[in-house]
């Protein structure tokens, strides 16, 4: 899977231009490989969609805005079978609305980037010799 993130976007030159680079890399060593592009917006939820995008990662979106890509799928790729996953933000209060609003799945980063640290050391003395053996 290619995971295209804001950088990825911004240094192609926008949403469709990024898809469109990956699909050309791909095509030229005979690959085809799952794309994933990470939007920020609707606006950009929506050029992924125009785009065939096969899967799209709904990063910090309201519940509103997340309806709002729901019904934009229904109506640009009716069953294009394009999976919308929300990222960002996702809290124990928000995780059922955020399910109703039709994603398909939902990511939380919480459960790696938050939890607390336990430091472990893997240290290792050497044994004394036990000595020739008969």
């Amino acid at each position: 899977m290619v995971l295209l993130k804001e950088n990825h976007i911004a240094a192609s030159g926008g949403v469709t231009a990024a898809i469109d680079a990956v699909r050309a890399g791909m095509a030229a060593e005979g690959r085809d490989t799952l794309i994933d592009v990470e939007v920020e917006t609707v606006a950009e939820a929506l050029e992924a969609l125009h785009a065939n995008a096969p899967w799209i990662m709904l990063d910090n979106m309201t519940v509103a805005e997340i309806r709002q890509v729901v019904r934009a799928r229904e109506e640009i790729a009716p069953g294009a079978g394009v999976v919308l996953e929300a990222s960002g933000r996702i809290t124990l209060d928000r995780l059922r609305p955020i399910a109703e609003a039709g994603v398909d799945m939902v990511s939380v980063g919480a459960l790696t980037h938050s939890a607390p640290a336990l430091d472990l050391s893997m240290a290792m003395s050497p044994r004394p010799s036990p000595g020739p053996s008969r």
